[in-house]
């Protein structure tokens, strides 16, 4: 998902800069700014959705994982000290993803009102 939101995010990037670089009366008329402002909002939808299960699933797994510390800490037996080294593993690449979407979606936020200026001058 973080490939698609980075591809995403290059291509609105480069429609901006071919803009901003080229003379503006005529690289203008070449981009429906409207449309592009249709589409990039329904984008920043789907990531937006998109980080919203994954901030569920890592919150679960984060609660999982501190529920098998505490019993790991009651109970002390190795086989619970193993489910939280297998949380642990589980937990730590989902909030990197989750933090890689979220920041995204930040930077897509700013695209967007870069894609409003473009409409509104």
């Amino acid at each position: 998902m973080y490939k698609r939101l980075k591809e995403h995010e290059s291509y609105i990037i480069k429609l901006l800069d071919s803009v901003d670089s080229n003379d503006a009366s005529d690289s203008e008329d070449k981009v429906d700014w409207v449309a592009l402002r249709e589409f990039h909002k329904a984008q920043i939808q789907f990531f937006q959705h998109e980080r919203l299960v994954h901030l569920i699933v890592t919150l679960a797994i984060g609660l999982f994982f501190l529920v098998s510390i505490f019993f790991s800490i009651t109970i002390a037996r190795l086989e619970l000290f193993l489910l939280d080294a297998l949380f642990f593993v589980l937990l730590a690449p989902y909030l990197i993803h989750y933090y890689l979407l979220e920041n995204g979606v930040q930077r897509l936020y700013l695209l967007f009102n870069r894609i409003q200026d473009k409409i509104s001058s």
